[in-house]
């Protein structure tokens, strides 16, 4: 099953999760890595 999560998404930049039980891709664009840490996600 693919998941689909939204980490950041705004005027400041986005962040996505796609992943399945074995991948996953993180598509970053405009947020920093410790933003995307401290994400409730």
């Amino acid at each position: 099953m693919l998941e689909i999560c939204a980490i950041a998404s705004g005027s400041n930049g986005n962040c996505y999760y796609i992943g399945n039980e074995k991948d996953a891709v993180l598509i970053d664009a405009g947020i920093s890595a410790k933003q995307i840490v401290d994400a409730d996600a």
